[in-house]
C-alpha cells in the first residue's frame, strides 16, 4: 500500500520516465491506466479515514453543526466532511442514595435506596447525555437529585403511610426524578428503598407495638385455625375410615346374604326336587292305594254279594219253613198247636243259653193246670 502511494506521489514528477530508460520501455497509455489506479487508491484511503464504528458495548454519536443526526450502540456509519463523530460507554449506573428528613408528623426519619439509569435512546438522549454527563459527576447529580426529591416526599407524607407504603413513596420518586433526568439524556431504570428507620427509638416501638398484637392475634388466630382444621381432618379422617369400615361390613354382610340365599335356593331347589320325587312317588302310590282300594272295594262288592245271596238263600229257606210250618199248624188242631207253640219256645230257650225258669200264672187260678193259660205270658216275653 506504501508502495502505490508512493508511486500515485511521483507519478508527475518524471521519475518514472528516467527509470523507464533503465528498466523497459512502457508504453505510454500504461501511464494513463497507473495514474487512474493511483487515483481510486487514494480515494479509498480517504473514504476509509472517514469511516466510523463503535463497539458493541459504545454509543456512537454522529454529530453535525450541533445536532445529532444518527445514534446507535455498535453503529458504523461514513462521517461527512462537515460532521464529527463521538463515543462513549453504554453500561448502567447505579447510584446509592440516603436522606434524613422529619415526617408530616414531624418524626426524624432516614431513609436509605438506590437507582440505576441509562442514556435514554429516544430522540435527542444520547446526545444529551454526552453534553451533560461527561463531566465525571453524573452519578453525583443522580444521587443529589434523589435526595431532594426523596426529603419532599417525606416531609409530605405520614409516618405510618412511609413505613408501609414503600411502592407509593417509590413512584412519587420516580415520576418527578424521571421529569428531570429527562433533560439530561437520561432514563431511570429502577428506584428501590432498601431501608427506612425511624429516629427515635420510643417512637418506633409505639409503631412496633400496634403490629407486634396485630401479629400475635394473627399468630393466635392461625393457631385456632390450624387447630380447627387438624380437628377437622380427623373428624373428616374418622368420618373416612368409619365409613370404609362400615362399607367393609356391609360388603361383608351382603357377601353374606348372598351366599346363604344361594344356600337356601339351593336348598329350595332340592326340596322342591325332593317334593317332585315325593309328588312321583305319591301318585305311583296312590295309584298302587287307589287300586288296591279298587280291588278290595270289588272284594267286599263280591263278598257283600254273597253275603246278601246267602241271606237270600236263607230267607228263602226260612220262608219256606214258614210255609212249611204254616201248612202243618193250619193242620194242627188247638191241642197241637199249643204244644207245637210249646216246642219252639223251648228249642228259642235251649238256642239262648238259658238254663231254666219258673213260670207264674196270675190270669186265671181256676185254670192253674191248663197249659193254655201259660201262653199269654210266653207271648208277653221278651229277649234282649
Amino acid at each position: 500500500m506504501a508502495i502505490l502511494k508512493y508511486i500515485a506521489l511521483t507519478s508527475t514528477t518524471g521519475i518514472l520516465p528516467v527509470l523507464s530508460h533503465f528498466v523497459v520501455p512502457i508504453p505510454q497509455f500504461l501511464y494513463g491506466i497507473l495514474g487512474l489506479i493511483a487515483v481510486g487508491i487514494s480515494v479509498f484511503l480517504w473514504a476509509q479515514s472517514r469511516w466510523e464504528s463503535a463497539q458493541p458495548n459504545e454509543w456512537l454519536l454522529l454529530i453535525e453543526n450541533g445536532q445529532l443526526k444518527k445514534a446507535g450502540i455498535g453503529l458504523q456509519c461514513f462521517r461527512g466532511l462537515t460532521q464529527s463523530v463521538v463515543k462513549m460507554k453504554s453500561a448502567i449506573h447505579k447510584v446509592n442514595f440516603d436522606a434524613n428528613h422529619v415526617s408530616k408528623e414531624m418524626q426524624g426519619i432516614t431513609v436509605r435506596g438506590m437507582t440505576i439509569w441509562e442514556v435514554d435512546p429516544e430522540k435527542d438522549g444520547p446526545f444529551d447525555c454526552y453534553k451533560y454527563t461527561q463531566d465525571g459527576k453524573a452519578d453525583d447529580n443522580v444521587k443529589t437529585m434523589c435526595e431532594s426529591i426523596l426529603r419532599s416526599a417525606l416531609a409530605n407524607l405520614e409516618l405510618k403511610k412511609i413505613m408501609t407504603s414503600r411502592d407509593d413513596l417509590i413512584n412519587y420518586m420516580k415520576k418527578d426524578l424521571q421529569k428531570q433526568l429527562s433533560k439530561w439524556g437520561i432514563r431511570c431504570q429502577t428506584i428501590e428503598i432498601t431501608e427506612i428507620r425511624v429516629c427515635s427509638k420510643s417512637v418506633f416501638e409505639d409503631m412496633q407495638a400496634e403490629f407486634r398484637q396485630e401479629n400475635r392475634l394473627k399468630s393466635t388466630q392461625i393457631k385456632l385455625e390450624t387447630q380447627e382444621k387438624m380437628t377437622l381432618n380427623n373428624v373428616q379422617a374418622d368420618i373416612k375410615n368409619n365409613k370404609n369400615y362400615y362399607d367393609g361390613l356391609l360388603q361383608r354382610e351382603t357377601e353374606s346374604k348372598k351366599q346363604e340365599f344361594n344356600r337356601k335356593k339351593q336348598e329350595l331347589n332340592i326340596f322342591e326336587k325332593n317334593v317332585e320325587i315325593l309328588k312321583s312317588k305319591s301318585n305311583a302310590e296312590k295309584e298302587i292305594e287307589m287300586k288296591q282300594i279298587e280291588e278290595n272295594h270289588k272284594i267286599q262288592l263280591q263278598e257283600i254279594k254273597n253275603e246278601n245271596e246267602q241271606k237270600l238263600l236263607k230267607a228263602k229257606e226260612r220262608i219256606e219253613q214258614q210255609k212249611k210250618q204254616l201248612e202243618i199248624e193250619k193242620e194242627m188242631n188247638e191241642t197241637n198247636f199249643q204244644k207245637y207253640q210249646i216246642d219252639s219256645n223251648k228249642r228259642i230257650i235251649q238256642h239262648i243259653g238259658i238254663k231254666g225258669f219258673k213260670f207264674h200264672n196270675y190270669v186265671d187260678a181256676s185254670k192253674s193246670n191248663d197249659m193254655s193259660s201259660y201262653l199269654p205270658a210266653f207271648d208277653n216275653l221278651k229277649f234282649v
